[in-house]
């Protein structure tokens, strides 16, 4: 196992994180409840989810035959686990690896809501709002040294970002679904970015969705049309293939 740096999935805070399972068993005779945790946690909300599981299963296990069986498994099962999890940030000697968290906790809650309302055009409004603020982009920020002023050229991210995210909706198996996301997502581009860029949003967006499944074609084109100074278009791929990946992860989230 390798730690992790990344959101942690109880409190949100990024830090070193690593893949735990926990399970706990409640016994009530002749009935169970048995409820399983697995996550990227951090050492902190590692340690409480640990002491949850344990507690529940030490004090409601005992009631019942099954929970009997059950019971010591799951205890040692968790002690193994944490064990192995605290090991794992505290002492491990391997190369810590940097997950990337695209979008915001805010932003992924309203994703989260919106797709249990399957209303698509919203959900592809809050996709591209997504897509399209730099702040949740943290690599984008970085880039600096543009011949177009540096709000024009965040605009242009965006439209590509917003090109990437269109490229893998187009792969979708239910037009029904494709259409309507992105229906909502170039409605929130145009009225988010027409007055910024200078620019007809929509050509442009279909310009960067043509070359999106090429990342390195997609840079050459962002980077010819910003002029970046000193940043190659190998440099503007790298910030695009974590947003290819965000795109691909959300899309399984919403149309699961």
């Amino acid at each position: 196992m390798t730690s992790i740096i990344k959101r942690c999935n109880r409190c949100r805070r990024t830090k070193a994180t690593s893949h735990v399972t926990f399970r706990a068993n409640v016994s009530f005779f002749f009935r169970r409840r048995d409820s399983k945790l697995s996550d990227y946690l951090c050492l902190s909300c590692m340690t409480k989810e640990f002491a949850g599981h344990e507690t529940a299963t030490l004090l409601g296990t005992w009631w019942g035959i099954i929970g009997c069986i059950l019971g010591p498994v799951y205890l040692v099962s968790n002690i193994l686990e944490y064990i192995a999890g605290t090991a794992d940030i505290v002492f491990t000697k391997k190369p810590v690896v940097v997950q990337y968290d695209g979008w915001s906790h805010v932003a992924d809650q309203k994703v989260r809501d919106l797709s249990a309302s399957r209303d698509y055009d919203k959900i592809g409004e809050s996709l591209s709002e997504i897509f399209v603020k730099p702040t949740v982009w943290q690599w984008s920020d970085k880039l600096s040294g543009y011949r177009v002023p540096e709000v024009v050229a965040q605009a242009e991210l965006a439209m590509a970002r917003i090109g990437i995210i269109n490229s893998e909706i187009s792969k979708l198996d239910d037009k029904h679904i494709s259409d309507s996301l992105r229906s909502g997502i170039d409605r929130y581009a145009r009225d988010s970015l027409r007055n910024v860029s200078k620019v007809d949003v929509r050509t442009v967006l279909r310009l960067y969705e043509s070359v999106a499944d090429d990342l390195d074609e997609l840079s050459r084109t962002v980077s010819n049309r910003i002029a970046v100074v000193g940043l190659t278009p190998t440099n503007i791929s790298a910030h695009f293939g974590e947003v290819k990946r965000e795109a691909e992860t959300l899309l399984r989230y919403v149309v699961s």
